[in-house]
């Protein structure tokens, strides 16, 4: 149970039938990349409605943090990773301590997402078919 990360589902899937704009693989490459950080911004802007300043920066500093940082916050909140099914299923088969830290650092961010808006799927899902729709309609647009 990862973030659903807004570049998971930016993909040619978000973009119905690009025939009629007859795009070159770099213009659909450059579109893709535009459409992932449009929807990056919504998500993003979505999620932080109605968090404080404050909770918004621990949730930005655990996205750019390292393991010691989701080892400090995880401490901070009394919890025990190992507890976490996610945690556990992302650390079966490690063997390194970087794999460790690395499993860390992308538990750390879902969980806080799981306590401060369990809806966050949701939002991600939301986003993404709205900017599909959009996406969609100025398709047919140049189509016509």
């Amino acid at each position: 149970m990862s973030i659903p990360s807004p570049t998971q589902h930016v993909n040619r899937d978000l973009l119905p039938d690009l025939t009629p704009l007859n795009l070159t693989h770099h213009e659909t490459e450059a579109l893709l990349t535009t459409l992932y950080e449009e929807l990056e911004r919504r998500v993003g802007a979505a999620l932080s409605d109605g968090l404080t300043d404050s909770q918004c920066d621990e949730f930005a500093a655990l996205i750019d943090g390292d393991a010691a940082t989701a080892s400090a916050w995880a401490r901070r909140q009394g919890i025990d990773p190992f507890a976490c099914p996610l945690f556990r299923s992302l650390t079966d088969q490690i063997d390194t301590p970087e794999a460790f830290g690395a499993a860390l650092v992308e538990w750390a961010p879902s969980r806080w997402l799981e306590i401060h808006r369990p809806d966050y799927r949701e939002v991600v899902s939301r986003c993404r078919g709205e900017l599909q729709g959009e996406v969609a309609a100025m398709i047919e647009a140049v189509a016509r």
